[in-house]
């Protein structure tokens, strides 16, 4: 159960700090496949990361994970 518990953490934490599409990695993780790239209507592709470059962004610090 621990090792399910950490794989679901990762999982979580690639869906909060991908540039990829929030649609496309939920799928992806209920295993189900689509042909298109973007879905166009959540937060990444309506404000791709390349509006970043150059900017200076404030992340907070992570807190520790206990198991």
């Amino acid at each position: 159960r621990k090792a399910a518990d950490k794989e679901k953490l990762k999982a979580i934490i690639v869906y909060a700090q991908s540039a990829m599409c929030r649609w496309k990695i939920l799928l992806k993780y209920f295993e189900q496949e689509v042909e298109w790239e973007r879905c166009e209507h959540c937060d990444n592709c309506l404000k791709p990361a390349s509006h970043l470059v150059g900017q200076t962004v404030q992340v907070p610090a992570a807190s520790p994970v206990t198991t």
